[in-house]
């Protein structure tokens, strides 16, 4: 008798440990600064994972991710069906999509794949408003996420940030199939992401400028036009903790857009200013230039930053400083 009690024991708390949201997820990327932030999470928190890439493995993510995860080795512009496998052919209550830069690749998935996902998680971006319409000068909501009407001013708007145009596209794609009948999505869109793994070089840029300024014939300048100019951050421990939690996040959450950024909106004189002060480099002069194309990193968009207040109210977001992580995370 006592053994059988033990076994029921047992028996309820797997039971009630798969309950409490253990998920099988797909995702594309997932080894760059965001996705080897969010993988690390969901595997903190016993997800079962499975990464499809092109076989790249950034920074130290060759020992610390791909031995902890299954792997399908892919390339998204081509068609998914000339490397997908019987085994694939499996049901998942998620994607996470980290590297659908194109409306080819999303449409390209759903094919392959749908009715045999849960959610649709879209890592997309605040890159998405420099292709809408936005009438007003007040950091970005998500529903000024609306092109223009007038099809030449798209065009022209399209040309400017052919990335912005893309993300809005693979938006509308999936926004159009839940139309039909498809899969919940999830929007998550981010403005210029910093952490320590940032692959894109755009920090460490700006700090190695500093650093090496006194041998170099070159100045740190800014345009005179982003002096005053605010601008949005996120950091990337924030960003992976709001993708582990989309995987459980009730279906009244689904099928919206959310923004995620810092509280604070700094300037890049700010920026820089905060760097010369944890590297010790206060003595070096940054010039404001008339010529509004001289070379600078940040901002990435135009349209100012953006209002998290939909993430906060409806998500429980809650970001962390930018002056505890702004410098120091990628430092």
């Amino acid at each position: 008798m006592g053994l059988l009690i033990s076994f029921i024991i047992l028996f309820s708390l797997v039971l009630w440990t798969n309950a409490g949201g253990v998920k099988k997820v797909l995702l594309f990327g997932g080894n760059g600064l965001i996705g080897a932030a969010s993988v690390n999470k969901m595997l903190e928190n016993g997800h079962d994972l499975t990464l499809v890439t092109r076989g790249n493995w950034y920074w130290d993510t060759d020992d610390t991710i791909k031995p902890r995860i299954k792997h399908l080795k892919c390339d998204r512009m081509k068609s998914l069906m000339d490397c997908w496998s019987a085994e694939q052919y499996d049901f998942y209550d998620a994607i996470v999509d980290f590297s659908g830069f194109d409306p080819y690749m999303i449409k390209d998935t759903l094919k392959l794949l749908q009715g045999r996902v849960g959610r649709y998680i879209y890592i997309s971006s605040d890159s998405v408003y420099e292709v809408c319409t936005k009438n007003h000068t007040r950091p970005t909501v998500e529903t000024d996420s609306v092109r223009p009407g007038d099809i030449p001013e798209q065009e022209i708007l399209n040309k400017k940030d052919d990335y912005g145009h893309r993300k809005f596209s693979g938006e509308e794609v999936l926004v159009e199939q839940r139309k039909q009948g498809g899969m919940p999505y999830f929007f998550i869109r981010l403005r210029d992401v910093i952490g320590s793994r940032d692959n894109t070089y755009r920090w460490w840029i700006y700090q190695a400028w500093l650093r090496l300024s006194p041998y170099l014939e070159t100045e740190i300048s800014i345009p005179k036009n982003l002096v005053n100019f605010p601008m949005s951050f996120v950091y990337v421990e924030d960003v992976a903790k709001i993708v582990s939690q989309s995987l459980n996040y009730d279906k009244d959450l689904l099928d919206e857009a959310y923004n995620f950024a810092f509280d604070e909106t700094p300037t890049l004189p700010e920026v820089l200013e905060m760097m010369k002060k944890y590297m010790e480099k206060q003595d070096i002069d940054i010039q404001v230039s008339d010529n509004e194309d001289v070379v600078h990193l940040f901002p990435s968009v135009t349209r100012g930053p953006i209002c998290c207040e939909k993430a906060k109210h409806k998500l429980g977001f809650k970001p962390t400083s930018f002056v505890r992580t702004g410098c120091k995370g990628n430092g």
